[in-house]
């Protein structure tokens, strides 16, 4: 629902601006992007709200197709449809992509719980390799880990990659790890 406001946004933004302007044209003037989180079925379903996106944004990011719970739902399965959806429309369109979450303390399949620390390093290592390495070289760049750090800003944020039951790897360490994996999956990607 956030995506179609920013949509809406962007359409009555567009009105201020010169005939001849988008706000993707108007942001490279400055030397920003401009971009919307974008839920797949949209792009699918609605002709007019994927052309408005392909006019007014030089950028996209999944809302939610890349989340572990959405692409990886059980150790062995993966559900790659609405992420390849994405992936295309941005390649046909120009667009970047900005992948998102390949780690997170948050929307995790059940399955993970009950790993302990060497099990779930070898799932973490599997998912950013199998993951990243899908999309190698069709993403502009990888949100590799999502909110490390506790909501105080003090301490990094107690979760099952680090210590609930971690990987093995103390401090930043097991976040250090997951850049070094998402690189090796995706060598060209800008990593965050």
């Amino acid at each position: 629902m956030a995506s179609r406001k920013l949509i809406a946004l962007a359409i009555a933004s567009a009105a201020t601006l010169s005939a001849a302007d988008s706000l993707s044209q108007a942001a490279s003037r400055r030397g920003i992007r401009i971009g919307a989180a974008v839920q797949s079925g949209y792009i699918a379903s609605d002709a007019a709200y994927a052309a408005t996106l392909a006019r007014e944004y030089s950028m996209i990011e999944p809302e939610y197709e890349m989340l572990w719970s959405a692409i990886h739902p059980s150790p062995a399965g993966y559900n790659f449809s609405g992420a390849d959806r994405l992936v295309d429309y941005a390649q046909r369109n120009h667009i970047p992509l900005r992948a998102d979450h390949l780690v997170w303390h948050s929307s995790l399949p059940a399955y993970l719980s009950g790993l302990g620390p060497d099990a779930l390093k070898q799932a973490l290592q599997s998912h950013i390799a199998f993951v990243a390495g899908r999309y190698a070289g069709k993403v502009y760049s990888w949100e590799v880990v999502n909110e490390a750090v506790d909501p105080s800003g003090t301490k990094l944020r107690d979760s099952i990659w680090n210590n609930q039951p971690g990987i093995g790897l103390s401090g930043i360490a097991w976040i250090e790890q997951a850049f070094q994996w998402a690189h090796q999956a995706d060598p060209g990607a800008r990593l965050f």
